[in-house]
């Protein structure tokens, strides 16, 4: 018991704010490979697809890292509040889809979304969802939300677009959602 609450003590005090870290091996040359961490890919800048919002829709600083655009739609008919646009891209990965279309309904109480496939400059898949969002963990569920979900198949992989936002904002700009997605696509390479 003893010895307990000495190791208990000493691990305390070399935990403090205060107690520097403990040094840390630098890792071994001969450390196997299947043992490394891997590391995520680089993820190009978002100048990869090119695409036209409109022109009301008004750019900002995206939420985190994983979002490569985002934009606040404002609410035509003042009758619901501000929506938002958030951009990702995963590297060209196909696979995952599928899985995001379906985890993406489910944010909005739908176990099963219907896709609507749109050919456009690239080929887009697009969900349009009605319900209670549940996909914001900091602002809880949020009620008569509409999302219009897609996936814009660029030749440097897919693009995922997600609108969230209150219905009577997101619905009127349906059309010009697909407008802008039927015109995405990869951006002239740069020299």
């Amino acid at each position: 018991m003893v010895k307990l609450l000495v190791m208990a003590m000493a691990t305390l005090v070399s935990c403090s704010p205060d107690a520097p870290p403990p040094p840390v091996a630098p890792p071994s040359p001969s450390s196997s490979p299947s043992m490394a961490m891997t590391e995520r890919p680089a993820r190009p800048a978002v100048d990869l697809i090119k695409f036209d919002p409109p022109a009301a829709w008004v750019k900002e600083e995206p939420a985190n890292n994983m979002r490569k655009a985002q934009y606040k739609i404002p609410d035509k008919e003042k009758k619901g509040g501000d929506a938002q646009l958030a951009v990702f891209y995963f590297g060209n990965r196909n696979d995952m889809l599928n899985d995001n279309l379906k985890r993406w309904a489910t944010q909005m109480g739908h176990s099963d979304p219907k896709t609507e496939v749109i050919q456009g400059t690239c080929k887009v898949h697009l969900v349009d969802l009605k319900g209670t969002y549940t996909g914001d963990s900091e602002q809880g569920p949020q009620e008569n939300q509409r999302m219009l979900a897609a996936v814009v198949e660029s030749e440097d992989g897919p693009w995922y677009f997600k609108i969230t936002g209150p219905a009577d904002t997101v619905g009127p700009w349906k059309d010009d959602v697909v407008k802008m997605l039927k015109s995405a696509g990869a951006a002239a390479k740069k020299e």
